[in-house]
């Protein structure tokens, strides 16, 4: 089933000029050795890349999961996420927007300020009625 993804700036940019390093006979933005003339599969030139770049242990699909943790960050919703990665489920998509520390420590400490705020000192352990 076709996935239409959106190609924003940045990308557009890197697909542009990857387009003019390509042959000008060449209908693909990465022409390979297969029959169709396009990469078909990536693996090897992904193992080449991880190399190259020193990326031990990188693996293509940790890109999406990377793409929804951004997503997480950026506050979009899950329901804008899955669309962008695919999903047909929230609780899937759930599994690929991974935030960091410090977003959840900032809530945990607003939380606990407003407990602590609502209960007064009886919220503190030790503290007296």
């Amino acid at each position: 089933m076709p996935h239409a993804v959106p190609v924003v700036g940045p990308l557009m940019e890197i697909l542009t000029k990857r387009r003019t390093v390509t042959a000008a006979a060449c209908p693909w933005v990465f022409p390979g050795a297969s029959k169709a003339g396009h990469l078909s599969n990536p693996q090897r030139a992904w193992v080449a890349l991880c190399r190259r770049a020193e990326l031990d242990g990188l693996r293509i699909h940790d890109l999406r999961h990377t793409t929804g943790s951004w997503f997480a960050k950026g506050n979009s919703s899950l329901t804008i996420t899955a669309q962008m990665l695919g999903h047909r489920s929230l609780e899937m998509t759930k599994r690929y927007s991974h935030l960091d520390v410090g977003p959840v420590r900032a809530a945990a400490e607003k939380a606990a300020a407003a407990m602590l705020a609502a209960g007064g000192n009886r919220c503190i352990a030790g503290a007296s009625k």
